[in-house]
């Protein structure tokens, strides 16, 4: 009898070592898996992040040419303005001045 009670509990302390060796195993192969995927989360939100980042450069660029595009033709709608402004004083200037040449070649 002492036998088969000692039996038994060897036979228990090895299914013991094997369930122990067996949970560091499985733990070990957890925490493996657990840097795998979290190595694949930070790619991902890495890529994510630059995807993101490509799209709002892209987006500001657009919305900056379309700004310059506007002061673009606002300057040239000043400039234009400026010319029909100074046009009739440009071309009294030449009369004017015309008239001097004339009065002052006239008077020789």
């Amino acid at each position: 009898m002492t036998l088969d009670i000692i039996k038994a509990v060897t036979k228990a302390e090895q299914d013991a070592e094997k369930v122990i060796e067996d949970s560091i195993l499985r733990s070990q192969d957890i925490i493996s898996n657990a840097e795998k995927e979290k190595h694949r989360i930070l790619e991902n939100g890495i890529k994510e992040g630059e995807r993101e980042a490509a799209e709002i450069m892209k987006d500001m660029e657009t919305a900056a040419q379309r700004e310059v595009e506007k002061i673009y033709l606002k300057a040239e709608e000043e400039g234009e303005s400026i010319k029909k402004a100074t046009n009739p004083k440009i071309d009294n200037a030449v009369d004017f001045v015309i008239e001097k040449v004339v009065k002052n070649h006239g008077n020789s």
